[in-house]
């Protein structure tokens, strides 16, 4: 977030939006993770990836795919709050899949540069930090070693994701997420 902060790409105002829808149902998802039996949640898991690739591949395609002269409706930003719920939900629940769902939601349906898409997409990673890692710590469904691990990587070379994401052209990022 500070990397895309930094280069002007980060609207706060929309953070916070995406926040308030998000806050609450990462707790849920989160605890409704930790009671569901594993067999069925990476059966969850596996659906939810097919639908968020169809998803993403419609939302990539669905532009070249109208007529030349049709527009396509832009939502009102007070709904990013139902983004911010839903992108939420799939963090709780899954540990990962906000920002998957809501990049591609906020470039289709509000019409985002992408590379601002990303920059908020990001923003429901927060809750993910602070609601979802305690909740499932208390359910003893942490490795904290591995989970160290793994965020030092992130830490370490998310520059470079973030100055490669300016660069790119906008139809490459789009097919990249």
């Amino acid at each position: 977030l500070w990397q895309y902060a930094r280069r002007g790409t980060l609207d706060r105002r929309f953070v916070i939006l995406l926040a308030v829808g998000a806050i609450p149902l990462t707790y849920v998802g989160a605890t409704a993770a930790t009671y569901m039996p594993a067999v069925l949640l990476r059966r969850a898991f596996a659906l939810f990836l097919v639908l968020l690739a169809s998803y993403s591949a419609w939302s990539v395609m669905r532009p070249r795919l109208l007529s030349e002269g049709s527009q396509i409706a832009r939502l009102h930003p007070g709904f990013y709050s139902v983004v911010g719920a839903i992108g939420g939900f799939g963090s709780g629940f899954f540990g990962v899949g906000g920002a998957s769902f809501a990049i591609p939601t906020l470039t289709l349906l509000f019409g985002l540069p992408q590379v601002r898409a990303q920059a908020l997409g990001l923003a429901l990673v927060f809750p993910a930090i602070v609601i979802a890692i305690p909740t499932y710590a208390h359910a003893g469904a942490v490795n904290w070693e591995s989970g160290l691990c793994l965020g030092l990587g992130g830490v370490l070379s998310v520059h470079i994701g973030v100055g490669l994401a300016h660069r790119l052209p906008e139809h490459t990022l789009q097919i990249g997420r």
